[in-house]
């Protein structure tokens, strides 16, 4: 069988309206910190004195996670071990490894156990040695131990399963195929399997015989299962209620009354049945006077947990403990204030916590909010915040983690900039210059620009961070800040925002000599005009060139080229009359550079 701490409400025997709607947890799974807390043990001393018999190795620690089989007890602590004693009833005590580190949740029946550690790894142990034969790289998420066989819930959500092989007579196989699982529960003759979708899969002896059948009617509703020996068990449905079924289900009618409308936050069932409701109170019903009748030490605690076997019973019952220090958050820096947040308890203390500010571990007089101011008198200090409660005769006290040393305070600084040149042509070479200024001292750290949203850091040197803009800026309007991070001893600040103008870069036209191959009187056979297109920025030209060539009483030659990576544009003309002509190139201009034109003569 497996002990559920569950995050859900349940009511018995019967559905119960009207609870807050719950999703499905996996389990197993250590309570949270803020409900952990010590055991108490309960039922037939007479049967079981040393299942009830608390070792005194769970003294000082928190527990996390219980189990119970039919003699024994067993539970996880805080600090990831395991603890189990009572009377061996085959394996379950005196097969339990007792170096076991890193525990997260136990799963304990008569003839073995099973342990989930925080790795998702499992160590399982009994009379049957195929017990600790785990499937290699097995990671869990849940675990359950049966008198036959170990079951795993894998984190991807299919079944695992090993110990004795399946027999469909004695020990029926699981369903094949399961999918999206989120936890399993195992006692003897009946074993049940739940889905994220609130649906459960049911096997065993007493499934196959009739005896134990999950009620229809709820299938698709479940969030959370429990079983136990004798061919009981239980659920607790999304809506909050509980169903109970099984061979021998415990007995609803006496706790019907007293738990209808409450939110459960713990049930186990085993011929008995044990529910937790939200306030701590225990409820118990079934056939066994031993284990129904609460004990008085539980009044008015609060339990977290509870674990039934055929004797007896145990509950993890929630004390007054730390759950989280206070926390200091701000710059120990004077002028600056300090914020604690106080630290988190298991349960509300008698009276509203005290705080105390504390400076190298003394405290500061009239110190005792949760702002501090720092002034001069603390410049050097180590700050830490205190908590103190009391709840009964427990006191917690906790100190949060030390800030500082308290450094003196910052002054102001100023943040200007300048771009030079702030208008030009496209591909001109400007430089951003950001001066950070401040009363005393020289500011050191870092400026980051930012142009167009676009980020870059430079260092300050003497109180100066330059930037050489990118060439390739568009042609447009472009806006440039520079914001200073600040340093020990100086504020952060940040310029006013500047324009930075590009304009296309001009353009200047001039025609090469023309080259004439193959002269005759009459004709040049071929001839070559050039032009070179050059940029005031020094930036490349693009574009395309048209020349108008014209000798007087001649039909004028046009031709289109495109201007070469080199800037020039080369134009071929063949069969040309010799003579004088006026070349007209005339330059497109691109995105970036301006457009031009220019009239020559040109002799052939």
């Amino acid at each position: 069988m497996r002990i559920r701490p569950l995050l859900a409400a349940t009511a018995t025997g019967a559905l119960f309206a009207g609870l807050t709607s719950l999703p499905s947890y996996a389990d197993p799974a250590p309570l949270p910190a803020d409900r952990t807390g010590y055991l108490e043990a309960w039922g037939d001393a007479g049967t079981v004195p040393d299942a009830l018999d608390l070792p005194d190795s769970l003294d000082g620690k928190q527990v996390v996670d219980l189990a119970t089989s039919t003699k024994a007890s067993a539970a996880v602590t805080d600090d990831g071990a395991l603890h189990v004693w009572g009377v061996d009833s085959g394996g379950d005590v005196q097969l339990a490894p007792d170096d076991l580190t890193g525990a997260a949740a136990v799963s304990l029946i008569g003839n073995g156990g099973a342990v989930l550690k925080r790795d998702g790894s499992v160590v399982a142990w009994g009379a049957n040695p195929a017990f600790k034969t785990v499937p290699s790289g097995l990671s869990a998420q849940a675990v359950s131990v049966s008198g036959q066989n170990v079951y795993a819930v894998t984190t991807d959500g299919t079944l695992s399963s090993w110990g004795t092989a399946h027999d469909p007579a004695t020990n029926p196989a699981p369903p094949a195929g399961l999918t999206g699982l989120v936890d399993v529960s195992a006692a003897g003759a009946l074993t049940l399997a739940l889905d994220a979708d609130g649906e459960i899969s049911e096997w065993g002896t007493f499934v196959d015989l009739g005896l134990a059948t999950t009620p229809p009617e709820i299938q698709g509703n479940v969030a959370q299962i429990a079983t136990g020996g004798a061919g009981s068990a239980g659920a607790i449905l999304k809506d909050g209620t509980i169903r109970v079924w099984g061979f021998t289900p415990p007995i609803p009618a006496p706790v019907a009354t007293a738990l209808t409308g409450k939110r459960v936050v713990a049930l186990d069932v085993d011929g008995n049945a044990l529910a937790v409701t939200e306030d701590g109170e225990v409820h118990a019903w079934g056939p066994t006077a031993a284990i129904t009748d609460i004990p008085p030490s539980l009044d008015g605690e609060q339990v977290a947990a509870v674990s039934v076997s055929q004797y007896h019973a145990a509950a993890v019952v929630t004390d007054f403990h730390l759950v989280t220090p206070p926390v200091v958050t701000g710059t120990a820096r004077v002028g600056q204030t300090l914020t604690a947040a106080p630290a988190v308890l298991s349960l509300e203390p008698d009276s509203p916590a005290t705080g105390q500010w504390l400076a190298d571990g003394d405290p500061i007089a009239g110190a005792d909010d949760t702002a501090l101011e720092l002034d001069e008198d603390l410049i050097g200090s180590m700050i830490s915040y205190r908590t103190t409660a009391t709840r009964g005769s427990v006191d917690v006290e906790s100190i949060s983690t030390e800030v500082g040393p308290v450094t003196p305070a910052t002054v102001a600084s100023t943040t200007t900039l300048a771009v030079a040149p702030a208008a030009g042509g496209y591909g001109a070479a400007r430089i951003a210059t950001a001066t950070v200024a401040a009363p005393d001292g020289t500011p050191t750290g870092s400026v980051t620009f930012t142009l167009d949203g676009k980020t870059t850091t430079a260092a300050l040197s003497g109180g100066k961070a330059a930037w050489k803009l990118p060439a390739d800026l568009s042609v447009g309007a472009h806006s440039l800040s520079a914001s200073y991070a600040g340093d020990s001893a100086t504020d952060p600040s940040v310029s006013t925002a500047t324009t930075v103008a590009v304009s296309k870069a001009g353009s200047t036209l001039k025609a090469g000599k023309t080259k004439v191959k193959g002269k005759t009187k009459a004709m040049a056979k071929k001839a070559v005009l050039n032009l070179d297109v050059d940029t005031d920025t020094g930036t490349s030209a693009a574009g395309t060139v048209m020349l108008k060539l014209k000798a007087k009483g001649s039909k004028a030659h046009k031709v289109t080229v495109t201007v070469g990576a080199d800037g020039v544009a080369k134009v071929k003309l063949k069969k040309l009359k010799r003579g004088t002509y006026k070349a007209t190139w005339t330059y497109s201009g691109s995105a970036t550079v301006d457009a031009g034109k220019i009239k020559v003569k040109v002799k052939v």
